[in-house]
Formats: structure tokens, C-alpha cells, sequence
């Protein structure tokens, strides 16, 4: 009965109505008998776009990335400093003035408060400021992650903030200008298992040395389900978040930047 009510709720979601519309209307124009101009990239197209959909498209484009870096709670031998990276950020008030770490960034700092707590007192640098630094009248989002990781029990005189990057180089430039001012040259970092690999080559290309700890891991919790090939909005998120970091790869490649 479970299995038939999931399967009765995707069925009436807005978007899987949508798909079986285009569905039929593709199929409706491909089958009639008159000549119909373009019918075949019509058809084409809506293909395209569930697979692109299905969670299991997004799921084989992330794993590359992922499987490099797999999940561990324990804390890397040999880090000077936990240095973890801002990703979304929540406003709580129309003012601007009260803001929370979105999910990505909160289970970033959940992560990085258990790697602190799995050994001896270590240094936490947050990395974020605001994306839009003339719309934005809210702290920085590293202010907001250090409020969070106060709440989970990281000591306010072990919190460091870069406040001022808006991108993963600038996560980089800025935490490392901030680690060798301290004479730092290894860090722990934190971020999203899909996130990883461009985040660490970005610092390594600053000069010091990573010692990955990701977060937020999907294709290594994969467990099979009927649902991985049933298309959705969430599937072309995965898909939009994959292809992301495959462009960002290329991208800071092309500029020098990794």
C-alpha cells in the first residue's frame, strides 16, 4: 500500500502532469499520419528532458566526482585548521538583518563541529560573505556560520571568519591569506562530497595542503528504488548541481585557477 500511494502521489505532481501532457501531445503529433515539420527533434527534445529528470541521471553525472572522496567522521591526522565553506544561506526577517545557514551550509558546519569535537581544540575558519554585497544588508554568511557552530558547541575563541568571498577562488585566496598569516600550511576542508574536488584543487593551487573531509555525500547513500528513474524536479536538480561542477571544473581549469 506504501509503494501505491508514493507511485499515486508522483503521479499528480505538478511537473509529472506537465511530462504526461507533453507526452502526449509529442506522441498525438508523431503518429498522425500527415507530414508534420520538426516532429522527430520535438520528440527529441522531450526525451531529452526525462532522462535529464530522472534522479539516476544525476546520480551516474555526480559519481566521478564523489567516489573520489568518500565520507569519514573521524578528523584527518596532521590538520592545523578546519576550514569550511559557505554554501546558501536562509533570511529569517524582510529587514535582512537576521539570516541562518541554509541546509547545505548548516550540515557543512554540522560536519565540521564533529570534526572539532573528535580530538583536541582546533581552529574553525569560516568561509563566505555575501554574494551580492550591495543588495545584501545581513552579516556575511561566515558570521551566520559561526553563530550556528557556537550553537553546536565550537568555542567562540576557536572561530575564525573570511567574510568576503563570493565563489570557491575566492574561498581560497582569502582562507589561505588568513592561514599563512598564522603560518598555517595544512587544512582540513569542508564542503560538499560534489563540491570536493574543485574546492581542493582550488586551495592546493594556493599552495597549501588539503586534507579532504566532505559532507552531504549521494551517490555513496544510493540505495535502489523505483524512484530513481521516475523523472522530477528534483532530478533535474541533481542533474543542474552535477553539471555545475563539471562546467566550475572546466572553467577555473581554463583560467588558471586549478
Amino acid at each position: 500500500m506504501d509503494i501505491l500511494y508514493s507511485i499515486a502521489s508522483y503521479l499528480v505532481e505538478p511537473y509529472t502532469l506537465l511530462l504526461l501532457f507533453l507526452w502526449w501531445a509529442v506522441l498525438w503529433m508523431v503518429w498522425r499520419s500527415e507530414p508534420i515539420r520538426g516532429k522527430g527533434l520535438v520528440f527529441t527534445a522531450v526525451l531529452l528532458l526525462t532522462i535529464a529528470s530522472m534522479p539516476v541521471s544525476g546520480l551516474l553525472v555526480s559519481w566521478p566526482l564523489e567516489s573520489r572522496y568518500p565520507y569519514q567522521t573521524t578528523r584527518p591526522e596532521g590538520g592545523e585548521v578546519i576550514v569550511v565553506l559557505g554554501g546558501g544561506v536562509r533570511l529569517l526577517d524582510p529587514n535582512r538583518q537576521k539570516v541562518f545557514p541554509a541546509e547545505d551550509t548548516a550540515e557543512r558546519c554540522l560536519h565540521a563541529a564533529e570534526l572539532y569535537a573528535a580530538g583536541p581544540a582546533c581552529p574553525v575558519l569560516t568561509a563566505g560573505g555575501k554574494v551580492t554585497p550591495v543588495e545584501e544588508k545581513g552579516p556575511p554568511l561566515a558570521q551566520a556560520m559561526a553563530d550556528f557552530l557556537r550553537l553546536l558547541g565550537v568555542r567562540e575563541q576557536d572561530i575564525l571568519l573570511e567574510e568576503y568571498s563570493t565563489n570557491t577562488y575566492e574561498n581560497a585566496v582569502f582562507a589561505v591569506a588568513i592561514m599563512r598569516q598564522r603560518g598555517w600550511q595544512r587544512a582540513i576542508l569542508v564542503t560538499d562530497a560534489l563540491h570536493m574536488e574543485r574546492a581542493r584543487r582550488t586551495f592546493e593551487h594556493q599552495g597549501i595542503e588539503v586534507l579532504p573531509s566532505p559532507c552531504r555525500p549521494t551517490t555513496e547513500t544510493f540505495e535502489w528504488s523505483w524512484e530513481y528513474l521516475a523523472p522530477s524536479v528534483g532530478g533535474l536538480v541533481m542533474l543542474k548541481q552535477a553539471a555545475h561542477e563539471w562546467i566550475g571544473l572546466l572553467w577555473y581549469k581554463l583560467n588558471g585557477r586549478i
